[in-house]
């Protein structure tokens, strides 16, 4: 079971952005009440530090996933109180910690003792439900001080069933070829079937260029630009005809 916070919801994927800060989060746990809760005091956090979040929540960790993949969070609440299900929950999270090590997870339980499981996931930090308001509290304004500042501007993308929240700074560049784009980052590779020019129109024009009907590029990342090719500084090339079609002086 999924549900969706509709507070402090992301842009619409049409919308030039202005995107500001965005933080992908979700809430683990079987209790609908415990869920909202943490909701309650997620929100409030949020408001605090001046973040925009898209917030879901689950029913147990492997209602994270679709068509075998796991959708990207910058911020993660696992409950793990029971202890038939909590070696099967760690194990998830010690994977996702594995494929994505810069998500932030939180571990929430009603037993303290499941403190001392934990320790092979390398949490962010440990919630005792009986100090919910209270450590909770502490545990998001810890995570969310490092990401509030730093995320910076993100653009919203969705496949068939996946929405991904991609840090603009991070966005080597783009490329569209048989009806979908690509999406090449620092840490990993998006795709997705939007046109490159809605993707191209969300984009900041001072950080980003479109070289080509089929290719935009991130600035930051550019060593050369020449009439056929675009070179990174990690000296990869990616060929690209017709540069002064779109008013670039070589």
């Amino acid at each position: 079971m999924k549900e969706r916070s509709t507070r402090r919801a992301a842009p619409r994927e049409g919308e030039r952005s202005q995107v500001a800060e965005v933080l992908n989060i979700c809430i683990v746990d079987p209790s609908t009440i415990w869920r909202h809760t943490a909701r309650e005091i997620l929100c409030r956090e949020l408001d605090a530090n001046g973040v925009r979040a898209c917030v879901d929540e689950f029913y147990a960790p492997e209602s994270m996933t679709s068509d075998g993949g796991c959708a990207y969070y910058d911020v993660v609440l696992a409950d793990i109180s029971d202890r038939q299900t909590r070696e099967q929950y760690l194990r998830f999270f010690r994977d996702l910690r594995l494929t994505s090590p810069q998500t932030k997870l939180i571990f929430l339980s009603a037993d303290p003792l499941a403190a001392l499981d934990v320790f092979e996931c390398d949490p962010d930090y440990f919630v005792c439900k009986l100090e919910m308001e209270t450590r909770l509290s502490a545990a998001l304004r810890f995570v969310l001080r490092p990401c509030g500042g730093e995320l910076g501007p993100c653009l919203i993308v969705g496949s068939r069933a996946t929405r991904h929240v991609l840090s603009m700074r991070e966005i080597l560049y783009c490329e569209h070829a048989q009806r979908q784009t690509k999406i090449v980052m620092t840490t990993r590779t998006v795709t997705c079937s939007e046109k490159l020019n809605e993707i191209y129109g969300r984009l900041d024009p001072a950080e980003f260029v479109q070289t080509h009907c089929s290719f935009l590029v991130n600035l930051s990342y550019v060593k050369e630009l020449r009439r056929t090719c675009v070179v990174l500084r990690s000296g990869c090339h990616r060929i690209c005809h017709f540069l002064n079609q779109y008013g670039l002086r070589i």
